[in-house]
């Protein structure tokens, strides 16, 4: 069970603990060569979240075990 950054997440449709592809908001520092450096990547309940295994895809919230979502 994920007890970091993907706590209580799992796919609902395969059970795939992660890695997940999240649509999140961050701070780039960008130059004419490319990015050189970015922080604080955030998301929440509602950013698109997607299943590298199966492909399924929903919100993150739809993801968060129902123990998790109880506890908040």
């Amino acid at each position: 069970m994920n007890i970091n950054c993907l706590e209580g997440m799992v796919c609902p449709k395969c059970g795939n603990e992660g890695p997940f592809d999240i649509v999140g908001t961050t701070t780039f520092r960008v130059s004419d060569n490319g990015v050189e450096d970015y922080e604080g990547a955030e998301w929440e309940d509602t950013s698109f979240c997607a299943c590298p295994e199966c492909h399924h895809n929903a919100t993150v919230g739809a993801f968060k075990s129902p123990e998790t979502v109880d506890q908040v």
